[in-house]
């Protein structure tokens, strides 16, 4: 993506290891930064920490963990910040057919994608969004998946991404749900996601002969399935 100058400018201030919340505050009250420039700076940001973790991160660490000093380690603080300045959650960029909420899905550090996305979607951000005629929810419906068991690391944090969307109420192009909850719970449960674990069951229920079920942590309740 080719930024502007201010862009790039403010884009490096995101994408760094040493992080300063106070020091990005202090540079958007300047005034300087456009909306463009600041939604541009961040898809950017999420778009390179997508292609800088490297599983060998996140080996060995409980679901969750937190990979500290690498750039995405301070990615909700970032959206939060920038979603004061003019954030928008559902821009798509003009140059390619790409959309904040649906590159920080593939974020793997931790729980920060899914924190983030929350903060989106707090701040209008459409859980049910399409980008590039391609249903985002759809997309992760099918991902879900696939290879759950190869990429444990990467998968845990996208699952909890997946819990997310579901929490705030994403829906299929049909305007169909995409998990069934049972008797005495509400999807917006889900915007609590780390309240909640999930287990992959056999099912005959199932085309894939399997179901994948979440649980409320604190209770051992089975909330729902997919």
């Amino acid at each position: 993506m080719d930024l502007s100058p201010n862009a790039e400018k403010l884009f490096y201030l995101l994408f760094t290891k040493d992080f300063d919340e106070n020091r990005l505050i202090c540079e958007l009250q300047s005034g300087i930064y456009s909306t463009d420039d600041i939604n541009d700076a961040a898809l950017q940001y999420v778009d390179m920490c997508t292609d800088t973790e490297e599983f060998s991160l996140f080996e060995n660490l409980s679901d969750g963990e937190l990979v500290p000093n690498i750039e995405s380690s301070h990615l909700t603080e970032t959206i939060r910040v920038l979603l004061d300045f003019g954030l928008d959650p559902n821009r798509v960029s003009s140059e390619w057919p790409l959309n904040i909420i649906r590159c920080i899905t593939f974020i793997k550090n931790g729980y920060q994608a899914a924190d983030a996305l929350a903060l989106l979607f707090e701040h209008g951000g459409n859980p049910s969004i399409i980008v590039d005629e391609e249903s985002v929810i759809r997309d992760m419906n099918t991902d879900l998946l696939l290879d759950p068991f190869d990429f444990p690391y990467w998968y845990n944090a996208f699952v909890h991404c997946w819990m997310v969307f579901i929490g705030y109420g994403a829906r299929l192009e049909n305007g169909l749900e995409c998990i069934d909850m049972n008797p005495g719970f509400d999807e917006k449960v889900f915007r609590n996601h780390r309240q909640f674990c999930y287990r992959w069951i056999a099912s005959d229920r199932s085309d894939d002969g399997v179901e994948l079920c979440f649980y409320d942590k604190t209770s051992g309740l089975e909330v729902a399935r997919y």
